[in-house]
């Protein structure tokens, strides 16, 4: 059965589109924070494998020229018609010196062809250079956001230690007047104990993620001033049609496999023009001694025309064609396959970033307000003794949980922007590709 197919970019759109309508702004994907991106570019500077990656895009540069140069020409010294009775140049007349030089000229435009080929491998280590730096940003990003997510809550757990050690006070003064029991005392204690374990948790965690970002920046030490970071709380609306026609364009992963696909395209015109015959040309100069009798012999000089016979064009030539356009559909196979992964992974993400919208909404319109009217009732209700200690736990872990909840809906959204941004090349969170590549080198 023969199937319709429309072109993947306007699948892409139209499904981008039906899914989440048009925004009308086209604003920054990940909020401004310029200790942020002052660490990223600090990273890019310093990272090795970035500097590995620039001198493999120098190798590539390099190989371009061989690719386009003719051969070297020959150039030979000899004798020719030596008698080996005596080894006398004067016995025999045609005995001589010879100088010949030659040189191989192609008949076609193979080696342009062959050097254009190479050229789109140098763009496909360009497009590995950037999304490698893509990669590296990102993960810089999210474990700045993971330490600003896990340094908020740990100050959101102090703030809840302060409201536990003020009841524990009035606890002990009812305990010691005989109106308090000693297990509501001992179970506020729990808790506070219990709150300072998940904070030495979060600490730990809060000092990975720094050790992350040196890691990924390349220090061999943790910069003693490396900046604190800021989680954000406000998040411009997404432009997702501007999202995929930027993503189509600079995505590093779409631009490697079509320069590879441009690379074998060249290829199978380069083994199409391989069947062409290259031309030889010689020249040669034969130096001949007089005779012994005084007779006077003249130099010699030759000149000689030649071409190659592709009389194995069936088992060569004709082969590297079909090579070449084997590779060339495998290339866009994976051209196909690369953008389906992409527009429904950006459709994922979109999705996840509307969630995460509708969520943090609710927990600052309804769930923490609530949260904190509930804490603040109970905290007056059993400081006077009209309710026990657990329905004041209980109000004490609902807020606890709905900050932290709230904080880490907050990170989850800023990581779902990074990866966007990852995903069109780094845009807007970046330097531009040619400063990194001059300090790399």
């Amino acid at each position: 059965m023969r199937t319709i197919q429309l072109p993947l970019s306007f699948v892409a759109i139209l499904s981008i589109v039906l899914l989440f309508g048009v925004s009308v702004l086209h604003a920054q994907i990940v909020p401004e924070d310029s200790d942020l991106r002052l660490t990223i570019s600090n990273a890019l500077l310093h990272n090795p494998d970035l500097k590995t990656l620039s001198e493999r895009i120098e190798v590539a540069k390099h190989r371009e020229p061989q690719a386009g140069a003719w051969m070297d020409p020959m150039f030979s010294l000899g004798m020719m018609n030596l008698p080996v009775n005596s080894f006398d140049l004067n016995q025999e007349p045609m005995t001589g010196v010879w100088i010949n030089i030659s040189q191989t000229i192609p008949l076609s435009s193979k080696l342009d062809i062959k050097r254009t080929a190479l050229s789109f491998q140098t763009k496909r280590e360009q497009a590995v250079f950037t999304g490698y730096r893509a990669t590296v940003a990102t993960q810089i990003a999210k474990a700045w956001y993971e330490r600003s997510y896990l340094e908020q809550a740990v100050l959101a757990i102090d703030s809840t230690i302060f409201i536990l050690e003020n009841l524990l006070d009035v606890t002990q003064s009812k305990y010691e007047t005989g109106h308090g029991y000693q297990q509501e005392l001992l179970r506020l204690e729990t808790e506070r104990a219990r709150l300072r374990e998940h904070q030495m948790e979060l600490r730990q965690r809060a000092r990975s993620s720094e050790r992350q970002i040196a890691k990924l920046a390349g220090y061999q030490v943790l910069p003693a001033d490396l900046p604190p970071p800021r989680l954000p709380a406000d998040f411009s609306t997404l432009d997702s049609i501007a999202i995929v026609e930027t993503m189509n364009t600079q995505n590093p992963e779409l631009v490697k496999v079509r320069a590879s696909r441009e690379s074998a395209n060249s290829m199978i015109e380069f083994a199409k023009k391989s069947k062409l015959p290259d031309l030889k040309l010689g020249a040669g100069y034969g130096f001949r001694q007089d005779g012994i009798n005084g007779q006077e012999r003249p130099d010699f000089f030759t000149v000689t025309a030649g071409v190659t016979l592709p009389i194995f064009a069936g088992s060569k030539q004709n082969m590297a064609v079909q090579e070449a356009v084997a590779q060339e559909r495998s290339v866009k196979s994976s051209e196909e396959s690369v953008k389906l992964r992409l527009i429904w992974k950006l459709a994922d993400l979109l999705d996840e970033d509307r969630r995460h919208e509708e969520q943090l909404i609710l927990y600052a319109e309804e769930i923490l307000p609530l949260a904190k009217a509930a804490l603040k009732s109970t905290t007056s209700a059993y400081a006077s003794g009209s309710i026990d200690v657990e329905a004041f736990l209980g109000a004490e872990k609902a807020l606890i949980d709905s900050q932290l909840r709230q904080l880490q809906h907050r990170r989850q959204r800023a990581d779902v922007r990074v990866t966007i941004v990852e995903m069109i090349g780094g845009r807007g969170l970046l330097p531009s590709d040619d400063s990194i590549l001059k300090e790399n080198k």
